[in-house]
């Protein structure tokens, strides 16, 4: 239960040290029921080595059971054996049979990032990639600047359902320019959109996001929402671009995360090494670009 793990990552002993905030930032939107109760399954196995080394990992499923998102907590002084009985146990077969196909997330922030990565990809197969073209942020103790005020015409508003399709259209579209998915994957731009609306939609209901409108127009021109865990889905309408609305954005979400919900950590983002207006205007916020030896994100498709 949620208490359950207020208490457990407490009692960690400081074990959940900078280079695993991803894993702590998961614990805590399990805690606040960031979560989808009817669609997203979360289950968390732990383990204590003989070594007094720790290990845990945090499933996320689907409604029917499917595992889309994995994130592993290892701690780094462990030997490579304790790793490898670590892997088994979370790779195990009963996982990789239920894996979230065509895409499907594995999140490692530690030193073994490539054992772990060498070791998924022997069960799973050659034909999935690590998508090596994301690296993460996390976000400063406190902004830098919290101004939030939009230029004239622009309000923040509620996302309807009924925008849900739009936004997905647009994200596809983002994910696709981006070179993060290729129209010639099973991802491919007929497919995308469909999981990106059920993803999304789970966001809105269930965990902080902000969306911009200008004047009159239904649908929004301007949002960022939260995953599992990071920010992410950030878009700006080409009409609507150098006005400020990505800074706004980031500020007004962080905002949400940090304060509004009383989560202690600021939230992460995945941000594609060749995105640099992202890059750009989060390093510009505050947000530390993180080594890549301790983060790793798994798409396969």
């Amino acid at each position: 239960s949620p208490g359950d793990v207020t208490c457990y990552h407490d009692d960690v002993n400081g074990m959940v040290t900078y280079c695993h905030v991803f894993y702590k930032l998961m614990l805590s939107f399990h805690e606040k029921e960031m979560f989808d109760p009817a669609n997203e399954q979360i289950k968390i196995e732990s383990y204590l080595a003989n070594s007094d080394c720790y290990f845990s990992v945090i499933y996320v499923r689907t409604a029917d059971n499917r595992v889309k998102n994995i994130t592993l907590y290892i701690d780094n002084s462990a030997s490579d054996f304790e790793v490898a009985e670590f892997e088994n146990l979370a790779f195990r077969e009963e996982i990789i049979k239920t894996l979230s196909f065509p895409v499907f997330h594995v999140h490692v922030e530690s030193r073994f990032l490539d054992r772990m990565y060498r070791g998924l990809t022997s069960k799973i197969g050659t034909s999935y990639q690590r998508n090596m073209a994301v690296s993460t942020y996390f976000a400063p103790a406190e902004l830098i600047n919290r101004d939030t005020v939009l230029y004239e015409g622009y309000q923040f508003g509620p996302v309807s359902d009924e925008s849900l399709v739009h936004m997905a259209n647009c994200w596809a579209e983002d994910l696709v320019e981006s070179g993060v998915m290729s129209p010639g994957s099973h991802s491919n731009v007929v497919v995308i959109p469909d999981r990106l609306h059920a993803l999304l939609k789970q966001n809105i209901h269930y965990r902080p996001y902000c969306a911009v409108f200008y004047k009159d127009e239904p649908q929004p021109v301007a949002w960022i929402t939260t995953h599992c865990g990071p920010v992410g889905a950030l878009h700006v309408d080409k009409r609507h671009r150098r006005k400020g609305l990505a800074r706004v954005l980031v500020r007004e979400v962080y905002r949400k995360i940090k304060d509004g919900l009383g989560i202690g950590l600021g939230p992460a983002a995945g941000i594609g090494d060749e995105n640099w207006a992202s890059i750009k205007l989060f390093e510009s916020e505050g947000w530390v670009k993180q080594p890549g030896k301790y983060k790793g994100i798994f798409m396969a498709y």
